[in-house]
């Protein structure tokens, strides 16, 4: 039989070979790696801007709004340095749900629709940045730089309720009053975001639920204590509240997952919460006790130390309606902060804000609005 030949030589050739290829997929990995975490830091600071900007088009920023957005950007490092903000994008527009946009018939960011950052119809702000990644081991074969292009649309949304709402209706007249004086405003009138900023600077208190019911404001014989869900919802559709010291107590010191829980359980047919123009049924009685039992419950005691922020109804008319009897009409939903309970029934707080906690989003315009990112 023929000897077999030696082979160590060509052993060490092939060894050579592959430790070569496996040191070029490891510089490339290392490349790789770099320039996929500089996208990820790219991202973040598109994402930052976006949503810094549709929060200034919320506030009236007008063209202050591309400002902060690029300012935003520059908080975030990419790479080893502050992102270069000079080099973001900012283009005010609005983000179409329904239909085509350009050619995709997709939902898609859409500046063609406003004239600029001082429409009224601006509703989104898109960012676009770029960053140009320098290969490592890959100069060695070449490659030298890499452009990376990362876009994020921030949108303002108009709430139409709210899924945490407690069983109280505070008189929309009164927050009109404290702006413009008694009587100067009426209900019809519509807040704009000059009065909400304005009743967010005020710390009076207001009666969120009265132990009166002969105040000048309530209709007879109403202490602005209502029942969950609503007794009718703003299609028309006839709702079943749950009436009674024990429900009202309950819905008033719940957590927010337990006052949409009992809704749902209540009245399966319809999601949870209240929004604009749904009729909320008057508790009848004072419930001086079931008052301060869901108070203390919100609280731990009658007194709220820090006051508790909760979601209200801000009515502004009380009638009969098909399905439901002495019912407050809903013309907003308001963020007060509970400062506690008084001996009478009393509950007194103060504005916050328009609540933006979860709901029915609706593209009519609101004071009730929220943020986010939809790219």
């Amino acid at each position: 039989m023929p000897k077999l030949r030696a082979r160590k030589g060509f052993t060490i050739i092939m060894m050579a070979l592959m430790f070569s290829v496996f040191i070029g997929v490891a510089a490339f990995a290392t490349d790789f790696g770099r320039l996929y975490l500089i996208r990820g830091q790219l991202q973040a600071a598109a994402d930052a801007g976006a949503l810094a900007g549709v929060f200034r088009v919320v506030n009236g920023g007008g063209t202050d709004s591309r400002d902060t957005a690029k300012a935003y950007t520059r908080k975030h490092i990419v790479g080893t340095a502050a992102y270069d903000s000079s080099t973001a994008v900012v283009t005010p527009g609005v983000w179409q749900t329904t239909g085509t946009c350009g050619l995709i018939a997709a939902p898609c960011f859409d500046a063609s629709a406003v004239t600029g950052w001082t429409d009224k119809n601006v509703k989104a702000v898109q960012v676009v940045v770029t960053f140009t990644g320098q290969y490592g081991f890959g100069r060695f074969l070449g490659f030298t730089s890499r452009t990376l292009v990362d876009t994020a649309v921030a949108v303002r949304q108009y709430l139409s309720g709210s899924t945490c709402t407690r069983p109280l209706a505070v008189p929309y007249q009164s927050l009109l009053d404290a702006i413009y004086g008694v009587g100067v405003k009426t209900p019809a009138y519509n807040l704009t975001d000059a009065d909400i900023a304005t009743l967010r600077t005020n710390t009076s208190l207001y009666t969120m639920k009265s132990g009166n019911s002969k105040n000048g404001v309530l209709p007879t014989g109403e202490f602005y204590a209502t029942d969950l869900p609503p007794g009718q919802y703003a299609n028309g559709d006839a709702g079943n509240p749950i009436s009674g010291g024990s429900s009202y107590s309950d819905f008033l010191g719940w957590t927010c997952g337990q006052v949409a829980t009992g809704e749902t359980t209540r009245d399966p047919t319809h999601p949870p919460g209240v929004s604009v123009d749904d009729w909320l049924q008057s508790e009848a009685g004072n419930m001086v006790g079931p008052t301060k039992q869901g108070i203390d419950a919100l609280c731990g005691s009658d007194t709220c130390s820090p006051p508790y922020l909760i979601a209200t109804a801000l009515w502004d008319r009380f009638k009969d309606t098909t399905y439901c009897k002495a019912c407050y009409h809903v013309k907003y939903i308001g963020a007060f902060a509970v400062t506690g309970v008084a001996g009478s029934g009393d509950v007194t707080g103060y504005f916050r804000d328009m609540a933006t906690s979860a709901g029915t989003v609706t593209n009519v315009p609101s004071p009730i609005q929220r943020v986010g990112l939809v790219k």
